[in-house]
Order: C-alpha cells, then structure tokens, then sequence
C-alpha cells in the first residue's frame, strides 16, 4: 500500500510538473487521427522482423492502406535503406537526449534521418525541452503499474518504461481499427549467460544486425541472474496488460512468424512476407 501511494505521489508531481506539454500531447494526436489509415503496422526491433519482404511493407504505406509506427534503431537502419517513411516513432530511450555519451554516435543518426524526413517523434515529458527532434511530439512517459493505462498517452502508463511499450500504446491512443505487429520478440532471454568473472550478458540480434553483439549488463542496473530474468518475465507480463485493457474495438495481431509471446491474435493473412 505505501509503495502504490508513492508511486501516485510521484505520477502527480510528474504530471503537474509539466502540465503544459499535456495540451501538445492531445493536439498532436487528433492531428495524426485526422490523417490516419485504417491499419498500422507497429514494429519494434527483435530478430521476428528478418522474415518482413520491406518492400511490401512500404507499398502498403503508399497506397495509404497502412501507417507504420517504428522503435529507436528503425530510423537510421531501415528507414534508409528501403524509402520508407513511417507515420510515427518513439524514442524512450534517454540516449536520444545526451545521456550516456559514449554511445551517442548512432542514435544520432536517428534524429537526422527523422529531421531529414521531418517524421514525428514521440519524447517523454522529461526530454521534451532538451529534444533535437524537429517534429517532437510530447506524452507522458511515467509509469504507474498499479493503474490499467495503456493507451492514454498524456497520462501514466500502467507498465514499465520501454520504447516497444509505448509504440503499441500510440497505435491505440490513435485509434486504429487493425493493429499489425512484430518485432516484439523479448528473445534475448535465450542468450543469457555469465562471464568468467561473473559479467552477465546477452547476445544482441536485432533484425537489422549483420552480427550478434554481446552486451554486459550493469550490476548497478540489473543486479543477481534473478532479477534479470524478472525483468524478462516483467516484458512478457507487460504484453499481456496490454492486450487486456486494450480497447475491444481495436484488433491486435502478432504476423511475426516466431514468437514467444501468446498475448495476441497470431495472423500471417497479410502479403508481406518473403
């Protein structure tokens, strides 16, 4: 009990802290509902999006029978490379907005490619006035996991902070009729492991990657093997809020071929394959 009336103290402070982006936040949404498609497709970045034909994907977003709302990496890695140009995309991570230098290189491709196309990009209330984004569009980026939010986006969301989340949350805040997406592995499980040392890591493989990447995981983040693998069971149990409080007049569907994940509709009616 006190650990939910803190959590509420602190999602009323947020929110009264930067109460004037909230009006942004609607404005910016009934803009896009007025020129949305009836479909959209949502992807996030796992290892499901290798079995997409990219080139369907974009003559459904030319003909206006889909939007697509994309996830960080998207931008400088697909974006390019097919012409593709999504409705939206959201960057949750705190990369985008000068933290952890060391990295910032390659996300900084991701704000010239989305500038270069002037695309709007989602930004937490918390970047919003350090964002380099032409075209940011604010929501409210706290979480509050006591509360069954998942789609308003100028309040709490009722899970934990993570990109992939909160472009689901967009397709519904927009209002779509038919919710296609893939991406949303979590499969990073399945490459755990623990270094001589006792360094944990996980094998990367986004769909873009042409090699996997180990990255090493910071103590100070995630702590013993156990709550690495609570934080795994914190994504699949995240999928699945999502799914239940949704609206029931907005169809989610997984088309990824390989998933591990049961929280939605599986459908592969779509001619997107390769």
């Amino acid at each position: 009990m006190l650990l939910r009336i803190l959590t509420e103290i602190n999602c009323f402070s947020y929110q009264l802290k930067y109460w004037r982006l909230r009006q942004i936040t609607r404005k910016k949404f009934d803009e896009m509902r007025k020129n949305k498609a009836e479909n959209v497709f949502v992807f996030a970045n796992g290892p499901s999006l290798s079995c997409i034909d990219f080139s369907k994907i974009k003559s459904l977003i030319d003909c206006g029978e889909f939007d697509l709302i994309v996830v960080n990496n998207f931008a400088s890695k697909v974006i390019e490379k097919y012409d593709i140009t999504p409705t939206l995309g959201v960057f949750a991570d705190p990369v985008h907005y000068g933290e952890r230098p060391e990295v910032k290189g390659s996300f900084d491709k991701d704000i010239s490619v989305m500038n270069d196309r002037n695309i709007p990009a989602m930004v937490p209330y918390r970047y919003y006035d350090k964002s380099k984004f032409s075209n940011s569009v604010p929501y409210s980026g706290v979480r509050n996991v006591f509360r069954t939010n998942v789609s308003d986006l100028s309040k709490p969301l009722g899970y934990m902070y993570l990109s992939a989340l909160h472009a689901l949350s967009s397709a519904l805040y927009i209002g779509y009729e038919n919710v296609y997406i893939c991406g949303y592995d979590n499969s990073y499980f399945k490459s755990y492991g623990v270094d001589d040392d006792g360094s944990q890591f996980f094998q990367d493989e986004h769909f873009y990657d042409a090699k996997v990447g180990r990255r090493y995981l910071p103590e100070s983040q995630y702590g013993p093997t156990s709550f690495v693998f609570y934080d795994t069971y914190r994504h699949f149990k995240y999928l699945e809020k999502v799914q239940r409080y949704a609206s029931s007049d907005i169809g989610i569907k997984n088309i990824a071929k390989m998933t591990y994940t049961n929280s939605f509709e599986r459908d592969f009616s779509l001619n997107v394959y390769k």
